[in-house]
């Protein structure tokens, strides 16, 4: 898998796109990566966008990154936006979302970009 980060410090978004196949180890590595981004703010706004891409996450895998990230204490402080343009993202994307209740300032899954920015920028 690879990815993208671009960050937008004049809106505090940062905008992370995976490429290819998006399984649990490479999902901690791109978190590890985005972690050390000389750019990276904690309190900034996500949107991880996973359209073209496959996730390869089972419930197990997305429990066990939630484990991962506290024990970390990996700091994602900002709202979060999934974009999806498949059900399986969609639905992988739903699965965290519940998983991450209290863990994010907030998080959703969207299939269309501007919802996924309006959102983002709501909280602003």
């Amino acid at each position: 898998m690879n990815f993208e980060v671009t960050v937008d410090h004049t809106s505090k978004i940062i905008y992370m796109r995976f490429v290819g196949t998006v399984n649990y180890e490479a999902l901690v590595a791109f978190i590890t990566d985005l972690m050390h981004h000389p750019e990276f703010k904690e309190q900034y706004n996500g949107i991880c966008d996973t359209r073209g891409s496959l996730l390869e996450l089972s419930y197990e895998d997305l429990i066990r990154f939630r484990a991962w990230l506290e024990m970390r204490d990996a700091r994602l402080l900002g709202r979060w936006a999934i974009l999806a343009d498949s059900n399986m993202n969609f639905g992988t994307g739903r699965m965290w979302e519940a998983l991450s209740v209290g863990y994010h300032k907030g998080l959703q899954v969207f299939k269309n970009e501007q919802d996924a920015y309006d959102w983002l920028h709501a909280d602003q």
